[in-house]
């Protein structure tokens, strides 16, 4: 048996001496020795029982800054808290260097209860403020008895504080689901960048509750390091889709959206850097099953059926290709093989479903193309005015546009709208094209699509607003589009339109022809299929409106009903009258 030294109640000063714990290039956490102390060879322990380190306030931050150059070589240490401008050490087994420097070639070195710190020599006409000023180097701390609610708070605070990263040590499974109501963790501004570990020999599990934008970061634009929160070791359930979609990327669980990285403001999607804003290393993430199957699809097809390193890009054109995360040695997972484990989380219900196949409306189509089938515009008008330019078009070509915006107010009044309006189809008009429909294109016999939200995703409808004066015949079509799964108010009103002829003459003091494309109304049962269709589509229209369409279908179809109802007296209308408030007694 070796020797066995026992430093137990002493305070070292070890200012004076330069570098007591090695050189900021050596420093390690899993080698962490107070070397110019003590030498530690092989085979031998030394035992630092409730102890105190004092460095001079140089070698602190040199400690600092050495232990966390390096993000994947931190382990995981729910015994070690550097927070305060201090290191706790509550329990850490490490290995010191060998007699060369040779990181792990020393004896065991056992830390309890230890605080590394230093004195202010600054303090004159103040109170001495012992350990490192703000913002820190860097910062840990443990996540345990505290969970959820700890998470937050930690994670905010230092965050806050810190210019590098900020190490979190979770030692059990953390919902996201439970604790509060609104989970939001603001850095604008910070530099500090978040490292969670679980334990690498447990599955600890981060249920993301569907949260977007659970950590958001907004830097500013000269930010060095693109990357700003890397996980360890960690099961992530429940991954959330963007409820704002900037592209089609984010409509991925694999994207991993609660952790958020924003453009500093007024500077747009420019001032992000290019690199990765996330990295993940020996996760698993669970996902739906569709989208597992599409990106083994993808993997295969690249002939990287065992690959280390999966990316996800934005690449909106050749010249401007966005890495938004990196997987490294992950696990991708199927929502139903999950479900099949014993004692796993609970997956939410809409996060079982696919946004890339609810969009396609196709499996086949949406399986082989997935996200890179898909266009996304901020609102309606500004996805009919891409159309000529991404639906159908080579190489790249998307069939479906979706209106990111659940309340879109993008159309333009009177007066601003586009220059010449908006056409569909100029290639149709003007003879055979590559637009999508004609012979040539990529996917014929498809048709375009604008599409809001599924309800199913988000709970809700897509509303847009058309501005009811001013905007008849802003869109021509020359070409079949789909509208789905959108509600569209503000029509514009009967007699915005052309005079029409026939049986269609009625619909001319009507605001369902949605007047506010062009297109022909009267048709025959010779002509083609129409070229607008309403699929999963509300339109709102004035009560006297409906109140007459309703009484036409009765008309023709229910006339007793209709008469029923003529014939029954109508209460008169009630003023609204708010309720009086109540007086406490």
């Amino acid at each position: 048996m070796g020797q066995h030294l026992t430093f137990t109640s002493l305070s070292f000063f070890l200012a004076e001496i330069v570098q007591p714990l090695g050189p900021t290039w050596a420093l390690l956490l899993s080698g962490l020795a107070p070397s110019a102390l003590v030498s530690v060879p092989a085979g031998a322990t030394l035992e630092l029982r409730n102890v105190t380190l004092v460095l001079s306030r140089t070698d602190l931050t040199s400690l600092f800054t050495g232990l966390c150059r390096d993000t994947g070589a931190w382990p995981h240490s729910p015994g070690v808290a550097m927070n305060d401008g201090m290191i706790v050490i509550r329990e850490l087994d490490t290995t010191a260097p060998g007699p060369d420097g040779a990181p792990g070639g020393g004896g065991a070195v056992r830390w309890r209860g230890v605080l590394i710190t230093c004195t202010d020599q600054t303090a004159v006409n103040r109170t001495s403020r012992p350990g490192l000023w703000k913002p820190y180097p860097c910062a840990a701390r443990p996540v345990d008895a505290g969970g959820t609610e700890e998470l937050r708070r930690v994670s905010s605070a230092l965050l806050g504080f810190t210019n590098g990263p900020v190490f979190l040590s979770l030692t059990s499974n953390i919902s996201l689901a439970t604790g509060f109501g609104y989970w939001n963790v603001l850095t604008r501004g910070s530099a500090g960048r978040l490292v969670l570990r679980g334990s690498p020999g447990a599955a600890t599990t981060l249920d993301l509750a569907g949260r977007e934008d659970a950590w958001v970061w907004e830097p500013p634009p000269s930010s060095p390091d693109p990357t700003y929160a890397y996980l360890y070791d960690m099961t992530l359930v429940n991954l959330p889709y963007s409820t704002h979609a900037s592209s089609p990327a984010d409509l991925m669980a694999l994207a991993a959206l609660s952790f958020s990285v924003k453009p500093p403001p007024g500077v747009g999607g420019a001032g992000v850097s290019t690199g990765p804003r996330l990295r993940l290393t020996r996760c698993t993430l669970v996902l739906p099953d569709e989208e597992v199957a599409f990106l083994k699809g993808r993997a295969e097809e690249a002939g990287a059926g065992t690959t280390a390193v999966l990316t996800l890009s934005d690449a909106s054109s050749s010249s401007n290709i966005t890495i938004r995360f990196v997987l490294l040695n992950c696990t991708l997972l199927s929502a139903s093989a999950y479900a099949a484990l014993p004692g796993g989380m609970s997956l939410l219900p809409q996060l079982r479903v696919w946004p890339p196949l609810l969009l396609h409306g196709n499996r086949t189509r949406a399986l082989a193309q997935g996200p890179s089938g898909l266009a996304v515009a901020p609102g309606l008008e500004a996805a009919l005015a891409s159309q000529e330019r991404v639906c159908g078009q080579a190489p790249g070509g998307a069939a479906v546009t979706l209106v990111a915006r659940r309340h879109d107010d993008t159309v333009s009044p009177a007066g601003q709208d586009h220059d010449g309006g908006i056409t569909i189809g100029e290639k149709e008009a003007a003879g055979p094209g590559a637009g999508l429909g004609s012979p040539s294109s990529p996917a014929a016999g498809d048709m375009c699509t604008v599409s809001g939200y599924a309800p199913v995703l988000v709970g809700g409808r897509t509303f847009t607003d058309l501005k009811v004066q001013g905007v008849a015949g802003r869109c021509m079509l020359a070409r079949p589009l789909r509208l789905r799964n959108l509600v569209l108010y503000n029509l514009a009103p009967g007699g915005s339109g052309p005079p029409l002829e026939g049986g269609d003459a009625a619909w001319a003091n009507s605001s369902l022809p949605l007047w506010y494309f062009s297109l022909p109304r009267s048709a025959s049962p010779g002509d083609p299929a129409p070229l607008l269709l309403l699929d999963n589509v509300t339109l709102v229209v004035p009560e006297p409106e409906w109140r007459a369409l309703a009484a036409a279908v009765l008309m023709r179809h229910a006339p007793q009903t209709l008469a029923a109802a003529q014939r029954a007296p109508r209460p008169p209308p009630r003023a609204y009258a708010p309720p009086s408030p109540r007086v406490k007694t």
